[in-house]
């Protein structure tokens, strides 16, 4: 993430609800997302809802090590 965020041309984005990541009923196949989820991370996308920056990414980081390891 920090070596991305040093690009200008790239933006990175989190979601917003936990949830998306990690029930399985928002997939529709191994890879995607299920329509009604991807509409909603295009209009947060759009807006720049959850845009990760050099000042935030790290507490993004720290969320989602969180879930992922249970603590």
């Amino acid at each position: 993430m920090k070596e991305l965020l040093e690009c200008e041309n790239v933006k990175l984005y989190f979601p917003s609800d936990y949830k998306m990541i990690t029930d399985l009923d928002c997939y529709k196949d191994l890879g995607h997302y299920n329509m009604e989820i991807q509409y909603r991370i295009f209009e947060e996308m759009k807006t720049g809802k959850n845009l990760l920056t050099k000042e935030n990414y790290q507490g993004y980081y720290r969320r989602i090590s969180e879930i992922r390891y249970g603590m």
